[in-house]
């Protein structure tokens, strides 16, 4: 039998409630987005979980460990996940952090004409390595990003609906138990004897032996 692999896509606006009024815009943040494989589940599954352990719960040091792997391993999740971005773009100054560019990016200083660094330019963050490199410094936005992307690789794999029986031959159903009624036998008090051992024979009084009945 043949089987067709699925293999879920989606194109994932940023809802409201982490970009302001992004649903609205005329050029939104939108995710184009791939279903995790293998490692890839593991660390953007510790992206969510060290994004929870920054913002919920105690921080004692097992959850500060945790955390701190987790970001220091999950970020890669996005790289072949995150197919392209639009309508996303960081401070230059925070791009260099990142190792996104070498430099800062100069302007014109109004009324002198000497070019100054720019630390506030805006620079375009669209692909999956890109995001990565900033994943650690918006939380919030990678951790919804995390989330769409295990709800598309819950939704990718095989079709349940291949391992149906074949039409007019429906798989036999197995047969429920019957229930029997059954009523336990009473349990003998301590020192009686049971159904299953003799009669206990009394010694006689003078402390003999009794001869064994003979056959």
């Amino acid at each position: 039998m043949a089987v067709h692999l699925r293999y879920t896509r989606n194109v994932f606006t940023i809802p409201d409630e982490v970009v302001p009024g992004n649903s609205t815009d005329k050029q939104p943040v939108r995710f184009h987005l791939a279903p995790a494989e293998g490692p890839d589940v593991a660390r953007l599954r510790s992206v969510i979980t060290a994004t929870a352990g920054v913002m919920h719960g105690d921080w004692s040091p097992e959850v500060q460990r945790a955390v701190t792997a987790a970001f220091s391993h999950g970020a890669p999740g996005f790289v072949d996940t995150v197919e392209r971005i639009e309508g996303l773009t960081i401070p230059a100054a925070l791009a260099l952090r990142a190792r996104l560019i070498e430099k800062l990016p100069t302007a014109i200083r109004p009324g002198t004409g000497v070019p100054v660094e720019d630390p506030e330019a805006p620079i375009a963050v669209t692909s999956g390595r890109a995001f990565a490199a900033i994943a650690g410094f918006e939380l919030v936005l990678s951790t919804r990003v995390a989330q769409e992307i295990l709800r598309l690789t819950n939704e990718t794999g095989i079709d349940p609906r291949f391992f149906a029986s074949p039409s007019g031959s429906p798989a036999a159903e197995t047969p429920a138990a019957t229930p029997t009624a059954v009523t336990a036998a009473p349990t003998a008090p301590e020192g009686l004897a049971t159904a299953a051992s003799p009669d206990p024979t009394a010694p006689p009084p003078d402390g003999t032996t009794p001869l064994a009945p003979s056959s």
